[in-house]
C-alpha cells in the first residue's frame, strides 16, 4: 500500500540578511511518485535543497533547477559510525567530522550577512577547507574496507559532491537544511499519519536570492519566478 505524502517547500531568506518573511507551501499526494515535485516544480527557477532521493531527478533534469545536497545528511552518515565506534578518539572517522565541522563554523559566523559576503567567505575560507576534505576522503578510499559503514558515508558524500558543495559559490544557499527542518519541528497532527518529504529552494537573482526546500521551500514555486 502507498504512503501518503505531505510535500513541503519552504523559503527563508533571513540566513542571508534578508528581512523578508518566511513561508512554506505545502502539497499532498498519495504516493511519493517523482511525478509529483516534477508538477509542483514546473514553473520553478533556482535552486532546490535536499536529500538525494531520487524522485527529484525528473526535476533537475529539466534544466531548469539545480540540486543543493544537505550537508546534515552526508554528516549524519558519520556521525552514526562514530556512534557504532563508541566514540573512540583519534578515529578515522573523528578525523572527518572535524573537518566537517571546521566548514559549519565558518557558516556560523558568516550566518545573516549578505550573499555577496557570505560567498566572498566561503570562497576564501571554505574552499581550501573543501579541497582539503575531497582530497582526504579519496585517500581515505583506498585505505578502509569497501564494505564498511564508513566506506558508504565517503562514497555518498564523494558521489554527491557537487550538490554538497554548490553553497561554496553561492551565498543565498545554505549548507544544510537543518535550520527549515527546525522551523517545522512542531508541524500539525497531520504528522501522526503522513509521510513528509523536505526540500528548500533558492530563485538565482541579481539582487535577491531565493531558496526552496521540499517540506522547506523558500517561495511557494507558483511565485519563486525570476
Amino acid at each position: 500500500m502507498a504512503a501518503n505524502r505531505l510535500w513541503v517547500y519552504v523559503r527563508d531568506d533571513r540566513p542571508c540578511g534578508s528581512h523578508d518573511p518566511p513561508a512554506v507551501w505545502f502539497r499532498y499526494s498519495p504516493d511519493r511518485q517523482g511525478k509529483h515535485p516534477r508538477e509542483h516544480l514546473k514553473r520553478y527557477r533556482g535552486i532546490l535543497q535536499a536529500d538525494a532521493y531520487s524522485g527529484y531527478e525528473g526535476v533537475y533534469n529539466s534544466g531548469r533547477v539545480q540540486h543543493a545536497a544537505c550537508c546534515a545528511h552526508a554528516r549524519r552518515y558519520y556521525w552514526e559510525v562514530h556512534e557504532d565506534n563508541k566514540f573512540a578518539p583519534g578515529s578515522v572517522v573523528e578525523q572527518g567530522l572535524h573537518r566537517i565541522a571546521a566548514l559549519y563554523a565558518i557558516e556560523s559566523d558568516i550566518r545573516g550577512q549578505l550573499p555577496e559576503e557570505r560567498q566572498r567567505q566561503r570562497q576564501a575560507r571554505a574552499a581550501p577547507l573543501l579541497k582539503d576534505l575531497h582530497d582526504w576522503l579519496r585517500d581515505m578510499v583506498g585505505r578502509v574496507s569497501a564494505k564498511s559503514e564508513l566506506a558508504r558515508a565517503i562514497g555518498y558524500t564523494l558521489t554527491h559532491w557537487q550538490a554538497l558543495t554548490r553553497y561554496c559559490d553561492d551565498g543565498h544557499i545554505e549548507i544544510d537544511t537543518d535550520a527549515f527542518d527546525k522551523s517545522l519541528s512542531s508541524p500539525p497532527p497531520a504528522k501522526q499519519a503522513l509521510s513528509w518529504q523536505v526540500a528548500a529552494l533558492a530563485t538565482q537573482r541579481r539582487s535577491v536570492g531565493t531558496r526552496v526546500r521540499p517540506w522547506q521551500a523558500k517561495h511557494a514555486p507558483d511565485r519563486a519566478q525570476s
